[in-house]
C-alpha cells in the first residue's frame, strides 16, 4: 500500500473512511459522505468496480465494499440530478457513459 503522497483529496477520505470507518460507528456514515462529496466535486469517474477494489485495498471484505460501491453510485446520481434540475433524462445517461459512473 503506498503512502497518502500523490492521493486525491478523495482517496485519502475514502482510505480514512475504510480504516477509520465501516464500524458502525456514528461519524462512519459522515466520512462515507465526506468521500462521496469530494469525489463529486473532483469529478471523479470512479465506477462501482474501482470504489470496490480500493475498498479491499484498504482491508475492507468485498461483500461490504460491493454494499458500499453501490451506495456510492447511488450518492453520486443524486449529486448529479441534483446539479442538473430539469435536465432531462438523456444528460443522465450521458453523465453515466461519460464519466463511468455506473453499476458493474
Amino acid at each position: 500500500m503506498s503512502d497518502s503522497v500523490g492521493q486525491s483529496e478523495s482517496e485519502r477520505l475514502l482510505r480514512s473512511f475504510a480504516v477509520l470507518g465501516a464500524h458502525e460507528h456514528p461519524l462512519d456514515w459522515d466520512r462515507f459522505y465526506q468521500f462521496v462529496i469530494s469525489s463529486h466535486r473532483e469529478g471523479l469517474g470512479w465506477d462501482t468496480g474501482e470504489v470496490q477494489i480500493r475498498l479491499e485495498r484498504f482491508g475492507m471484505p468485498a461483500k461490504v465494499a460491493r454494499e458500499y460501491a453501490e451506495i456510492y453510485w447511488h450518492a453520486r446520481c443524486v449529486l448529479h440530478c441534483y446539479d442538473s434540475p430539469g435536465a432531462p433524462r438523456a444528460s443522465y445517461a450521458d453523465w453515466i457513459g461519460e464519466q463511468g459512473t455506473r453499476l458493474n
